[in-house]
Formats: structure tokens, sequence, C-alpha cells
């Protein structure tokens, strides 16, 4: 979806044009084993090992994983690199030192570590023709990518997967109006999207699971009338609050599709802005889970208020189901820190104490967050 590749004539969404092709390879036995989930939907599979070498052999120096050693340069000037991954295992590697990176199209950076802010630029300034751009487990601060990464105006795809130091998204990201998918499930760090949401018209995926201090989600995302799926928001049930996303701003997100899964805030229920949601208008929708944040809020009203449709599978947690469940999940998210945290420490030592002794010293520090559980 990215690169462009599934378009239609007939307008048809481009989720089920790539569905339709993957039903027809999987016919022709191009995939195996496969693993669904409850519902019956595929959720993983292999490819079949002759078909990998193939499509290895059709693209020799286009798709290229790299690990990049410490104060190394990458030069691509001698291979045809269109999609590159950077697997980065130092904490004081200089990863985006790379050569002849002008055409590229895909770049996927795996890091638990800082990167500078002249780097990002300087990353920025010269990949200008990204549609694929991921970072992993980096450390970013929002005015590092506040300025530059407007530029890349042909970007489809952003993930941002748990990153951290990211305390709200810049306003700049909502400059991207090609932007199509936009990830940011685990960043613990997150507080506040961006304010100017609304701007990115073509979006169709948004996801916002995992960021437990996420708490401002602006009206905007009610005019993204283009999203087939919504991970993980929460929104009020009170009232229709002039700044933040409430219940009824789903009235037009008709295109919703798969699984919502949505936490509703305020002590009181308004039917009004509760029937506005319009559930019976979604018709791609498969499953709906709804989380209640208030002893004051009943799961018999919200149903009756909501209104959805008999083929509509609705699961509602109300405030005693949920408080247990959610500090569950903040526990997860505690040792998701702690390990990183522990990382860090581990690959520090081991560099400053420049033997095997340090690693097997640090063992037991390095699996101290597994004793939360």
């Amino acid at each position: 979806m990215a690169q462009g590749y599934l378009n239609s004539d007939d307008n048809r969404r481009r989720e089920l044009i790539g569905e339709d092709y993957f039903k027809y390879l999987a016919t022709r036995t191009f995939f195996q084993d496969f693993e669904k989930d409850t519902s019956g939907s595929i959720i993983s599979c292999k490819m079949h090992d002759m078909v990998h070498e193939f499509v290895q052999f059709l693209t020799e120096h286009r798709f290229v994983t790299e690990v990049v050693a410490r104060n190394s340069t990458l030069d691509l000037s001698s291979k045809r690199v269109r999609h590159l991954r950077l697997v980065i295992p130092s904490w004081d590697a200089s990863p985006l030192s790379i050569c002849r990176r002008e055409k590229l199209r895909s770049l996927v950076v795996v890091f638990d570590g800082l990167i500078s802010g002249d780097a990002l630029q300087d990353l920025f300034s010269r990949s200008k023709l990204l549609r694929f751009l991921e970072f992993d487990s980096l450390r970013l601060r929002p005015e590092q990518i506040a300025g530059d990464m407007k530029i890349l105006i042909h970007l489809r795809y952003l993930s941002l997967i748990s990153c951290w130091g990211l305390e709200n998204l810049p306003e700049s990201v909502c400059e991207l109006i090609n932007l199509q998918s936009l990830n940011l499930q685990g960043c613990l760090d997150l507080k506040k999207l961006a304010v100017g949401m609304e701007k990115l018209i073509n979006l169709t995926y948004l996801c916002i699971k995992e960021c437990p201090r996420l708490s401002y989600y602006p009206k905007g995302i009610r005019h993204l009338t283009s999203l087939t799926r919504l991970s993980g928001i929460k929104m009020r049930v009170d009232q229709s609050d002039g700044n933040e996303f409430s219940i009824g701003d789903l009235e037009n997100l008709d295109l919703l599709g798969g699984n919502l899964c949505i936490e509703l805030i305020g002590d009181a229920l308004n039917w009004a802005e509760a029937n506005r949601a319009k559930l019976h208008n979604k018709i791609h929708l498969k499953r709906t889970d709804i989380w209640i944040c208030s002893p004051n809020i009943k799961k018999e009203e919200v149903l009756k208020a909501l209104n959805p449709p008999s083929t509509l599978l609705v699961e509602l947690f109300d405030y005693k189901q949920w408080l247990p469940l959610n500090e569950a999940r903040i526990q997860r998210m505690k040792m998701k820190e702690n390990i990183r945290i522990a990382r860090f420490v581990h690959r520090a030592a081991l560099q400053f104490l420049d033997g095997e002794e340090a690693q097997s010293s640090l063992m037991i520090s390095y699996f101290l967050p597994y004793e939360l559980k």
C-alpha cells in the first residue's frame, strides 16, 4: 500500500484489494502454515521456500538488511537499494551515516537509543522520496522531527512504534497530506496528539494503542472520513466537547472496519451524544469493545443509547471489570519500560568493562524486570 501498488479504477478500498491479492496467491499455494484468530481471520502465514528464493532473486540489491557497526558508514552507491532495514545493536553506533540514499523508498530503523537531531535532519533532507518510514524503539524528542519531517511529501506509512521521549506528536506531521497509515503503538511517553489531525485527509489507519499517558484526542479526528482502522482511542461520553473527541464524533467515520476498541470518559451518559455515533452505519465493523471508566454509567444504558445493529458484536466492560484489567495493562507497560532501561544498563556496562565477565555478572540485573510478573 505504501508503495502505491494497490490501486483500482473503481475506487475500491486498498485493504480489500490487498485481501483479494492475498487470497488469490494463497489458493495458488504461494503461502502456507496459516494461523487464524477466533473469528477465522488469517493473522500469520509462511511463504513457501521456493517462492521466497525466487522473490529474493528478483529483488536482489533492492531489499537490504544491514547490521550497523560502531562509527561505520553505509555506502549504497554501488547498489540499487530501494528498501533498507537498519539494525543497530550498539547504543553508540552511528546509524544514519548513509551514502547515496536519495532513491530510498522504504527505511526501517531498529535501535534502542538516541539519534541526534542533526542526523535526523540529514536523513529527511536527503530521503525525500521515502514512502515508508519506521522507527522502532528510538528515543525521539518532538523538536527533532518538528521541522524537517514535513518535507517527506511522498510518505504514505509512518510508524514510531515503541519510541520513547516523544511527549507530543508535532504539528508538522499533519503536513504529510499523503499519509495513509500512522502507528504510534507503545509510545509510553506520548501525552498529546497534534491539534491539526484533520489535515491528514488520506489517513486510513490510526493506531494509538498502549499509550497510557495519552489524554488528548483532538476533535479533528472526526474529519478523517477515510479511516478504516482506529485502534485504542478514548472519547467523551458525557458531552460534546468543543476541543476533545467525543463518541458522537464517530458519526461520519462510516468506513471503520475490523475491531474497534474504545474507552468512554466522563461520569454521566449523554444519550443524544451516544446516539449520534450512528453505529448502524458502520457496516464494515465486525466487533466493538467498549470500556466504561465510570461507576456511574451502566452497561445497559450504553447499549440502549448506542443502539448497535444486531449484526455487530458488542462487548461492554463496566467499571468493576475495567479496573483490574487496566491495572494489569499498566503493569505490562511498566515492565516494558523497565526492560528497556535494563537493556541500556546491560549494554553500557558491557562496553565499559569490555569483557565476557561483565556479561555474566549482569545477567541477573538484565532479567530483573521479569520478576515483576
